[in-house]
């Protein structure tokens, strides 16, 4: 992705939070490699990024959210585009303390050998380590595309393969690893997920990314939790994300996508439409504002007494949902009809 439309992918609040971080040292470490650190109260984070014809390729930040687009990213992808590339070069690394230090003896190796010759090493490498060939085109490919649901099943199922492999056990350890492999696999596919968050796409590929991982999850067998804890994660982003749209009307679009589609296999009668928007419907309303959920409360209870819906057709746990912001935004009244109607009534 360019870097302008990654800048153009941040939500006001959080540039506004970025462009308050003093940005320290930002240097051109070699053609295209940038690196800064990043002061945030009493800590100081080591950023690095990377960048070919106008296209971030790779970013790195050591904070805890370093593997998503954190404010410390953000601050030095503002500072590079104030500065248009002002930045000074410097053939030395950094330690993350802020001091420079001579490159190591590995570094000064890789410097002197052609690119034919590591090329081919790498090659070898990769025959015996396939995670670590998964890593290194997920870090340096820059083919920048729009995404199908077909390409993300299969970027994941690619990703799930390059760790498990037929396995029908995992190990904690393995299931961290794919995990974190999966974090950065889905991370430019998330981009795209963001600046097309009120197009049918994105809740496509919102399905898709959590019916693959179930099925893995099927599959396989382990005692970690990492798996149940991605699905907690992604649905909490996603929400997030759409509580982040700064467009009044593109809000309430993609509010009324979303509770709509809670409801869609009762009207067309097919109950392999079910999906996961009931989750992804009460992560919006858990994460959204006092004026944000009085809207989606509204739009619940329009569905609940136009579309022919009966308490029996909905998931228990979103039943409850329903009843507890019915009562929450005061409005049980209008559809209290609905929770006290005889389940076994056709």
């Amino acid at each position: 992705m360019k870097v302008v439309d990654v800048i153009k992918s941040v939500n006001t609040k959080d540039k506004n939070k970025a462009m308050q971080l003093p940005v320290r040292e930002l240097e051109q470490e070699s053609k295209g490699h940038y690196v800064a650190f990043v002061d945030d109260g009493e800590q100081s984070y080591d950023v690095q990024v990377s960048i070919q014809a106008s296209k971030l390729t790779a970013f790195t930040c050591d904070c805890a959210n370093g593997e998503t687009l954190c404010l410390h990213k953000v601050a030095v992808l503002l500072a590079m585009q104030e500065n248009k590339g002002t930045a000074k070069t410097t053939s030395t690394t950094r330690t993350t303390k802020g001091k420079k230090k001579k490159l190591t003896e590995t570094e000064e190796v890789m410097l002197r050998i052609d690119k034919e010759a590591i090329t081919g090493w790498l090659s070898e490498v990769f025959k015996k380590n396939k995670p670590l060939e998964q890593l290194f085109l997920l870090t340096f490919s820059t083919e920048e595309k729009q995404y199908t649901t077909e390409q993300v099943k299969e970027i994941m199922e690619q990703t799930i393969k390059s760790v498990a492999g037929r396995r029908k056990t995992l190990e904690g350890a393995n299931v961290k690893k794919l995990m974190d492999l999966m974090s950065i696999a889905l991370e430019p596919v998330n981009h795209y997920v963001t600046v097309s968050i009120n197009k049918p796409i994105a809740l496509e590929i919102y399905g898709t990314v959590l019916e693959t991982m179930a099925e893995f999850q099927n599959r396989i067998r382990t005692y970690s939790k990492k798996i149940d804890l991605f699905y907690d994660e992604y649905i909490h982003w996603l929400a997030l994300t759409m509580n982040n749209v700064q467009v009044k009307s593109v809000w309430e679009e993609v509010i009324k996508n979303i509770v709509y589609r809670t409801f869609e296999h009762i009207t067309n009668k097919k109950a392999e439409c079910r999906t996961y928007h009931d989750l992804l419907v009460k992560e919006v309303y858990k994460t959204a504002t006092k004026v944000q959920k009085k809207y989606i409360a509204d739009e619940l209870v329009v569905h609940l007494l136009s579309m022919p819906i009966k308490r029996q057709h909905l998931d228990f746990n979103y039943v409850l949902f329903l009843k507890e912001v019915a009562l929450d935004q005061e409005v049980y009244d209008k559809v209290q009809d609905f929770f006290t109607i005889d389940i076994y009534k056709n």
